[in-house]
């Protein structure tokens, strides 16, 4: 559990220098460890890697199926491949070579999408990757998995090399507050921060912090009692806090910087529908491209302010009367 004052004060940290610290120590401890970059090492945090270890670090330039090609040639050879490049570009430009070379073949390869969501805010919509999640999620043998800190990113990236078979890690390129969890992050679990009992808020990535907000704002101003989970898995889901969720709050809110279909909400509504129907409130992209401007405005702009998702959740809860 975090409470507020710990929120409150908790660092801002760089994701990816959470995957780039734990990438370095991967490889420190494990020989198998390589890493195949396409002209972004400094973006991704992969420098420190590959001046390391030269001899394990494979620059590509831009050219990003062949990225994906290489790692799983590589991984064929029992090693462990992370393959890093931007989100929009790899598994934007890459979906075949990641479906046939990686997941088909199911080989030990870890593609790294860099810089995802609405947050890299002045590159763009080209550069916003806001389908990533779903091109991922529905692929056999992928794993996907979204930090929301320095820390998960840390831990995340030492368990997805030591998983089996391939995953997807997606980062952010803006800071957030690392936040005091007592266990580290796994792959298949959720981190229950907030506990209540009206309501249920399940995030991923930037938006934890934005849930826990919201959580605060809704208790103060409608003294509900709000439950937060921190779902950085995807696939697999944590069905087990889940259902516990649906059963205690018997209502749920997803909030992911991605579109609305297809991502963390449309993993909890397909589970849910089949086991444990609950009302439901997705909060994501609705069906739109991204647009350039400050990561802060962009996210108020599609929907993410406080005010309007505060609406959201009235608007769901009015369906259920406390």
């Amino acid at each position: 559990m975090i409470d507020r004052e710990a929120w409150v004060h908790a660092p801002f940290q760089s994701i990816r220098d959470g995957f780039g610290q734990a990438l370095l120590d991967l490889g420190a401890d494990n020989e198998r460890i390589v890493a195949v970059g396409a002209d972004l090492r400094d973006s991704l945090r992969m420098q420190a890697f590959a001046k390391a270890y030269p001899e394990r670090y494979f620059e590509v330039g831009v050219a990003e199926q062949n990225l994906v090609g290489v790692a799983a040639g590589l991984a064929k050879e029992d090693l462990i491949a992370f393959a890093g490049s931007y989100a929009a570009f790899s598994p934007g430009r890459t979906h075949d070579q990641i479906r046939v070379s990686v997941c088909y073949s199911n080989r030990k390869v870890v593609v790294v999408g860099g810089h995802a969501g609405l947050s890299v805010g002045p590159d763009g919509a080209t550069h916003q990757a806001l389908e990533d999640i779903a091109m991922m999620r529905v692929l056999p043998n992928m794993t996907v998995v979204v930090p929301s800190d320095y820390q998960s990113a840390y831990d995340l990236t030492v368990a997805a090399a030591h998983s089996p078979g391939p995953v997807y890690l997606r980062l952010s390129r803006v800071n957030s507050k690392t936040l005091p969890v007592s266990q580290p992050y796994q792959i298949g679990r959720a981190q229950v921060l907030r506990n209540g009992t009206n309501l249920t808020i399940i995030a991923c990535g930037l938006m934890v912090d934005r849930a826990l907000e919201l959580a605060y704002t809704l208790e103060e101003q409608f003294q509900l009692s709000v439950r937060v989970l921190n779902m950085p898995s995807i696939k697999p889901l944590d069905t087990e806090a889940l259902q516990a969720a649906a059963i205690e709050t018997e209502n749920i809110v997803t909030i992911e910087e991605h579109q609305a279909a297809g991502g963390l909400g449309g993993a909890v509504a397909e589970w849910l529908s089949q086991h444990y129907p609950t009302p439901l409130k997705i909060i994501g992209v609705q069906d739109r491209f991204g647009h350039s401007g400050q990561a802060a405005e962009l996210l108020d702009a599609y929907g993410f302010s406080i005010p309007e998702m505060t609406q959201d959740v009235l608007s769901l809860l009015g369906t259920r009367p406390l």
